[in-house]
């Protein structure tokens, strides 16, 4: 398994509330995604994106990101043609806010994860469409988190030879109420988590898909992570 990582040097030509960071960023790649027809045609389909990317670093003191510095961002896919399309047509990209000035190119392969911490906060949909809030307890989010991570790799990989109990050992939740993302008209309710996984191959396998590609809303910024390998 192996996933691939644009690192995007950016400049902003408008200061930009780090709140509203997210929506900036997947606005703009909205934006370049619109310049294919097969970049397009994914951004159109409604189902689990393959890609999740970070908010703006480094992240200023008084939380505003300003006109005229230079940022860095972080993309991941496990899509390989995806991440080639995107980077291709972000160097040509004229967005309104984000001017594009360096992006570089990496791949990883899977190696043991011991614990993946989200750098922004993962997004959670119950049934009921309301936003997981810790009242609703830390199983029912492991179940979430792991049928999602089920989903994107069959969507993204492939089939799963078994389907075991979860990859999940334990969760600890990093904040002590819920984090609000401004977004569009409403707001994201959110969360940032360390998560501790299980080390047999069925287990790594999940936990190395949300590393590549986040979980729900990896599109707008939630459920980047960074694992540790002990």
């Amino acid at each position: 398994m192996i996933y691939f990582e644009l690192k995007i040097s950016i400049q902003l030509k408008e200061d930009v509330i780090y709140e509203k960071s997210y929506q900036a960023l997947s606005k703009f790649i909205s934006h370049v995604m619109l310049q294919d027809e097969s970049l397009k045609e994914y951004h159109q389909e409604k189902f689990v994106k393959g890609y999740v990317f970070t908010s703006l670093f480094p992240i200023e003191k008084d939380k505003i990101y300003k006109s005229g510095r230079v940022y860095i961002m972080h993309l991941r896919s496990l899509n390989l043609e995806f991440i080639l399309k995107l980077k291709k047509y972000m160097e040509r990209s004229h967005d309104t806010v984000i001017k594009v000035l360096a992006i570089q190119m990496s791949n990883y392969l899977l190696k043991p994860i011991i614990q993946l911490k989200s750098l922004t906060p993962i997004v959670c949909t119950l049934d009921s469409g309301r936003y997981w809030t810790k009242e609703d307890g830390i199983k029912l989010l492991m179940e979430r988190i792991n049928t999602c991570a089920i989903k994107k790799y069959k969507r993204y990989i492939g089939e799963l030879e078994e389907e075991g109990e979860g990859f999940i050992e334990s969760i600890e939740l990093l904040n002590y109420k819920p984090i609000k993302i401004p977004y569009k008209s409403t707001s994201l309710i959110g969360n940032k988590i360390i998560i501790s996984c299980k080390s047999d191959e069925y287990s790594q396998k999940l936990a190395f898909t949300i590393l590549a590609s986040g979980l729900e809303k990896g599109s707008v910024g939630m459920g980047y992570f960074i694992m540790d390998r002990g």
